[in-house]
């Protein structure tokens, strides 16, 4: 494997990974991925109080399952304990962009009054997350957590350069990012 400098790896790290520290919020926007355990994560900050209401994003992977990700999460929050009640599905959206407009819809429709959002995301897409939510013009007097999670893959913060296919993916992140802000999806100021 390729080894980077700590100065390269810090500085792409600080880039594209994206977190805060949990709070209570009003709102929790869960980005629907293959990783099924994210809810693992939001039935505990919801049994904590942490989460007042949920948001489950997405609709299919291209070429994946026939149920939609945000069904198959929905289905796991129950079955962790999660009320039926406390979670919005948006079924939609196919990607960042859609699931940040279609939920914008939703906060701004259901909870005009929101002070608070929490995304709940892989850890190596939070950067592309603010970046099209800037570009969106969400509200800014809102105040944005990142709660990051991590896949099989162990592409978080602090681990990706150690394994060659998280490197792989972080470095496509980023030439996502280019390429999406290039397209004008995303913002940078």
């Amino acid at each position: 494997m390729k080894k980077y400098p700590n100065e390269t790896i810090q500085r792409i790290s600080e880039f594209l990974f994206l977190e805060t520290p949990v709070e209570t919020v009003d709102i929790a926007l869960v980005f629907g991925n293959d990783t099924i355990s994210t809810m693992e994560d939001v039935a505990k900050m919801y049994k904590l109080g942490l989460i007042k209401k949920g948001i489950i994003l997405s609709g299919h992977s291209a070429g994946k399952d026939k149920i939609p990700e945000c069904i198959r999460f929905y289905e796991k929050g129950v079955e962790l304990g999660i009320p039926k009640d406390f979670m919005l599905t948006e079924c939609d959206s196919t990607n960042t962009k859609e699931n940040l407009e279609n939920s914008l819809e939703i906060i701004q429709e259901i909870f005009p009054e929101v002070t608070s959002i929490m995304f709940v995301a892989k850890a190596f897409v939070t950067r592309r997350i603010e970046m099209t939510a800037r570009a969106l013009n969400y509200p800014k007097d809102i105040k944005y957590l990142y709660y990051p999670t991590l896949d099989e893959r162990n592409i978080g913060k602090y681990i990706w350069w150690q394994y060659p296919n998280a490197t792989e993916r972080v470095l496509e992140e980023i030439g996502r990012i280019s390429k999406y802000t290039l397209k004008g999806d995303l913002k940078i100021l």
